[in-house]
């Protein structure tokens, strides 16, 4: 989910192609149906994933952690 909406995107096997536009903090669910977001869908999640922008919206790099 990114902001007030769902962005639902294919589980092909077990890979997933991450939209380019998203920004910011996402939430990551598996569900088995993609009209509905709902605990007695979720198979797995919610997971955080995190895209830090800049003010001009451009991704930002992120540093590995060591």
């Amino acid at each position: 989910m990114s902001g007030q909406e769902a962005v639902i995107v294919p589980l092909v096997g077990k890979s997933v192609s991450i939209p380019n536009d998203l920004r910011g903090v996402v939430f990551l669910l598996i569900t088995t149906d993609a009209g509905n977001l709902d605990d007695s869908k979720t198979i797995a999640g919610p997971a955080l994933l995190e895209f830090p922008f800049d003010s001009n919206g451009k991704l930002q790099r992120q540093m590995p952690s060591y």
